[in-house]
């Protein structure tokens, strides 16, 4: 039986709520936020936690899932943004070994292949599809995949039969770091050794030609690259992200982003609270001002990110950072004019 084991990666929506905190909470945030839910007047942890339901039982939780809200939200808004005129690639290149298994086996720590990711982008990242395995011995043994980070290694187990090659499709392991590296956690187990061509990137490859500079695949053995590869032929892409895009948006401007967020904070609060099943004074009492609230803070909402004649908005950084970025996975993707001829 087949089993991949990964911990998942937050959300980029994290990028955007990390900007707001709530005073008087009993566990401090990781970092100061720029901005406090209470800065907008109506808003405490008290009026929260009167607000609270079944589904957020205290004013920390509410917070935070007003907080999540509001954070998909912004971050969906700036990506409209600028998808308008930008676009993020999906994938830079991709390619699979042109090594293939030889008759020999050796044994070793960490003995296996790695795959380095080469391009100039801070938005790329190694994309691992497929690995073909093989080894000389039968039992139970475990695939690793190893980025360098100790809590996003992987982990794949399997019934291994000695000289049979094994295929593992739709692996879908994903790493920023620039080198990914494939072994067998078991140091006592003979692993095919691999002979590759004599050109191209190491053990050589398969796909567009902008893989032999950007996507290599070398050997790899007791914690370092080796001309020797070993065991395994992977199948890999160089992919962009687009979380990492939004993620930089808010560091080149956090305090625009940041304000854009309270404002949509301070909507969706105003918003729940005719909506709440709870009775006190805080939730029953001037129902119709806080309607009227949560409209007037759709449109501070709307200034912020769309900014005006007089204010530059959210939009406004957000065109001229990607104007003057050079990244390989972020392209201009504004339409070209055309004029019909006359004459």
């Amino acid at each position: 039986m087949t089993q991949l084991t990964l911990l998942q990666t937050p959300y980029p929506e994290v990028c955007f709520s990390s900007l707001i905190g709530v005073r008087g909470l009993c566990e401090p945030a990781a970092a100061p936020p720029l901005y406090w839910a209470d800065d907008v007047p109506g808003i405490d942890l008290e009026k929260l936690a009167a607000n609270a339901g079944a589904d957020a039982p205290s004013g920390a939780s509410l917070a935070a899932k007003l907080l999540q809200s509001a954070a998909r939200m912004v971050a969906a808004d700036v990506e409209a943004i600028y998808n308008g005129r930008f676009r993020v690639q999906a994938s830079l290149v991709a390619g699979c070994s042109a090594c293939t298994f030889m008759g020999n086996y050796v044994a070793g720590a960490e003995r296996g292949v790695a795959l380095e990711n080469r391009t100039d982008s801070a938005y790329s990242a190694i994309l691992l599809d497929k690995l073909t395995a093989q080894v000389n011995a039968s039992g139970t043994f475990h695939v690793v995949l190893d980025d360098g980070v100790a809590d996003h290694a992987a982990l794949i187990e399997h019934d291994f039969q000695a000289g049979v090659p094994v295929d593992f499709l739709n692996i879908g392991y994903r790493t920023k770091q620039r080198k990914l590296r494939v072994y067998l956690q078991e140091a006592g187990v003979p692993l095919a050794q691999l002979s590759c061509p004599s050109t191209g990137s190491g053990c050589g490859c398969t796909g567009r030609a902008a893989v032999v500079s950007d996507l290599v695949f070398t050997g790899t053995s007791a914690g370092a690259n080796s001309q020797q590869a070993y065991g395994f032929l992977p199948c890999a892409s160089i992919v962009c992200d687009a979380a990492d895009v939004l993620c930089s948006l808010t560091k080149v401007a956090p305090r625009m982003v940041g304000m854009a967020l309270l404002m949509k904070f301070a909507e969706l609060y105003f918003t729940a609270v005719p909506f709440s099943t709870r009775i006190n004074r805080v939730v029953n009492q001037n129902v119709d001002d806080k309607v009227e609230e949560a409209k007037k803070y759709v449109k501070y909402y709307a200034e912020r990110l769309q900014g005006s004649r007089s204010v530059r908005g959210v939009k406004d950084v957000v065109f001229d950072h990607l104007r003057h970025l050079t990244d390989t996975c972020v392209t201009c993707d504004t339409p070209v004019r055309s004029q019909w001829a006359t004459g």
